[in-house]
């Protein structure tokens, strides 16, 4: 687009004499360059050339001109075409384009509110971004509503906050409710609950009174769910369609809604590199910060392509901006509302709710099931599968979750019957993987596979020599002190609802890093299981089911006194996992291994990545690995027999057999050096 040409440029001679001297007329370039059209400048002109009369006629220079000054400046003149609000506005965006120049009066900086108020303020503030990881958004809603209690509980002066009690949070919620009717929507309580999670974690609260704030009904059951029919939401989109930039734009984002079932915050946070115009998805941030992808319809792409081809004017990654100068993102949804407000007014329809844009999610069902297939009975057989091998005694965890994404593609081709090249697509559509474990997922499939076969002959079993592979150990990774000192450190810090998270998870590590433990075999401990008297680990769920005890030093034992007893303060009661997560629940291998991933990610262990993925580089179980190998390193140093003391390290690792222990030996180089020493040394001095 080219840059638009102004009606009223500043005058030459007003240049030269104007206090501003140059800075009007580079105001008014950056302004069309930022695509502001004549009609937008042209008050801009007339402000600007009669703030530096002012200036003049008042003898202030540039050096000492401010906002509040310019603005009172601005008084003294004759009013304007546009409003004096405007006149601000326009004073505030030059005084903002000078001031990186440095040719004005720097801005005041806020002073800073020492009171009770303000230091819970920034403290509060610290523990939603940084242990809660939320938007900046929720933290001042939240604030907003843990202020409105204090000024109900204290009034404008915050007391002693030790003396709150749950009769004070129940008043205070009568209050509300009986000033208007209670609220649909649950944030007020989940804000109010944070609000206390934190009193609690930060000590200043003897009790988690947040365990006291009841939750608000939601009664969805009571009735159908309304929504509109195809009909009507073809006739909707219809009307938000006309033949002008916003009305494409408007199209592309009320189509989204309509056809993918997105929530209004997804349309709007979508950015270009969103879309992935090859593979044919499109990536939406959906809610606590979830990323998920979703096919893209031939008909958004069109409506999307054309958006962009023709209307899109933006330096802004953001995929929608607002049609006016400078086309900035959205701040928020609204716009949805008001595009839909339009339309249903245009067409006379009745919103079955005042909830529009949510309202055209609630009909994805209907819409996205066009023109595909029905889930055929693959996964009632799929059931009967898992539960007949299962009562033989296997685990089949990992081959559920794997055989479950394979028949969620399946679906998705809208395929009939098992084959190779179903098999193959899968593959390729399911992301990087190396060969061993491709071999494994091929092996889950073949079993189901041969299942299928046998009770319907037209579904084909892939061959096993479709990926070979033979079985090979992964080389394990050895932790340095340092490297172990980090992800300890770094675990701690990990945002967290209540704390539970980084408390949980540097201690969980931190053991697996002194006692080689199985990730499975810490995760399945209980209460119960932990002497911290003895200083013994009972460990009931071993590889194949065998069980072990585990003596454990005076520091680690200290460090697990100390965990359960601020676990059992923060979940204020105690707990039968020993290990558990926000929710006061066990935690899970899955949500062990992806904190521990994220820790990785930040330390540098492994590259930062998208998606909540995982990444590739050294694994938890390689705590294990590191364990093992530093006790025949020493041994090997400290002068002591490894073939002496091995049956004591496989007895302690749970390992079924000796030899499952000495992989290490040549599977670490500095072990094999130490081992091939010590084996000379023999030969020598039986020679």
């Amino acid at each position: 687009m080219r840059p638009v040409q102004r009606n009223h440029p500043l005058p030459e001679a007003a240049t030269s004499r104007d206090p501003l001297g140059a800075y009007p007329e580079q105001f008014l370039q950056h302004l069309e360059r930022q695509h502001y059209s004549p009609a937008t400048i042209k008050p801009y002109t007339h402000c600007l050339h009669a703030l530096g009369s002012q200036m003049q006629a008042h003898h202030v220079a540039l050096q000492d001109l401010d906002e509040e000054r310019a603005v009172e400046l601005l008084a003294h003149t004759k009013p304007l075409a546009s409003p004096s609000k405007h006149h601000c506005f326009i004073v505030r965006q030059f005084m903002t384009f000078l001031a990186p120049l440095g040719v004005v009066k720097p801005r005041l900086a806020a002073t800073v509110d020492d009171t009770v108020r303000g230091r819970l303020k920034r403290d509060y503030d610290r523990y939603m971004r940084q242990q809660r990881g939320l938007s900046e958004s929720t933290i001042c809603e939240s604030w907003r509503v843990a202020d409105r209690f204090l000024t109900f509980r204290f009034g404008p002066e915050v007391g002693e906050l030790s003396a709150i009690t749950a009769t004070d949070i129940a008043a205070f919620l009568q209050h509300l409710t009986t000033q208007r009717p209670p609220p649909r929507h649950k944030t007020l309580a989940s804000r109010l609950r944070n609000f206390f999670r934190y009193l609690f974690q930060a000590g200043i609260t003897a009790t988690n009174l947040a365990a006291s704030i009841p939750s608000v009904a939601q009664r969805y059951g009571t009735r159908l769910p309304r929504h509109l029919t195809l009909e009507q939401v073809e006739i909707l989109l219809g009307a938000v369609r006309t033949e002008t930039p916003r009305g494409r734009r408007n199209y592309a984002m009320v189509l989204l809604l309509a056809r993918l079932g997105l929530r209004p915050p997804e349309v709007i946070a979508m950015q270009l590199d969103d879309i992935d115009w090859r593979a044919g998805e499109i990536l939406v941030r959906g809610k606590g910060d979830r990323h998920d992808r979703l096919p893209l319809l031939p008909e958004v792409g069109a409506a999307l392509a054309e958006y962009l081809r023709r209307d899109r004017v933006t330096t802004s990654r953001t995929l929608f901006v607002t049609e006016r100068a400078p086309h900035r993102p959205f701040k928020d949804s609204q716009i949805l509302n008001a595009v839909l407000k339009e339309a249903f007014a245009r067409t006379g329809l009745t919103p079955p709710t005042p909830y529009g844009p949510r309202r055209l999610a609630h009909d994805r069902p209907a819409l996205a099931g066009r023109g595909r297939c029905r889930m055929n009975s693959w996964s009632q057989e799929l059931e009967r599968y898992l539960t007949i091998r299962r009562s033989l005694g296997y685990d089949l965890r990992t081959d559920e979750r794997i055989l479950r994404r394979f028949l969620a593609f399946a679906d998705q081709e809208g395929a009939t019957h098992l084959s190779t090249a179903l098999f193959l697509r899968w593959q390729a559509a399911f992301g990087h993987a190396n060969r061993p474990t491709w071999a494994r997922r091929l092996g889950i499939i073949r079993r189901f596979a041969q299942w299928l076969h046998g009770l319907d002959p037209q579904h084909e079993v892939p061959p096993p020599t479709l990926i070979p592979s033979g079985y090979r150990r992964a080389r394990p990774y050895i932790y340095s002190d340092d490297d172990i000192r980090r992800i300890v450190e770094t675990a701690a810090a990990l945002p967290s609802l209540n704390g539970l998270r980084a408390l949980t998870c540097s201690t969980l590590f931190g053991l697996l890093a002194v006692t080689g433990l199985r990730i499975s075999e810490a995760l399945a401990l209980n209460a119960a299981d932990v002497d911290l008297e003895a200083g013994v680990l009972t460990l009931r769920r071993g590889k194949l089911g065998k069980a072990r005890l585990l003596p454990l030093s005076d520091s680690t034992t200290a460090r697990l006194a100390a965990y359960a007893r601020e676990r059992n303060r923060l979940l204020g009661a105690p707990s039968d996992p020993f290990f558990v997560s926000d929710r006061g629940t066990r935690l899970t291998a899955c949500g062990a291994r992806y904190n521990f991933a994220v820790v990785c990610q930040r330390i540098g262990l492994r590259p930062v990545t998208t998606y909540y993925r995982h990444g590739r580089g050294p694994r938890l179980h390689d705590l294990r690995h590191t364990f093992a190998v530093r006790t025949l390193v020493h041994w090997y140093r400290s002068g002591q027999d490894p073939a002496r003391e091995m049956l004591k390290l496989t007895t302690y690792l749970g390992h079924a057999h000796p030899a499952h222990t000495y992989w290490y030996i040549e599977a670490v180089p500095e072990l094999l050096a130490l081992a091939s020493q010590r084996a000379q040394a023999s030969l020598a001095e039986e020679a």
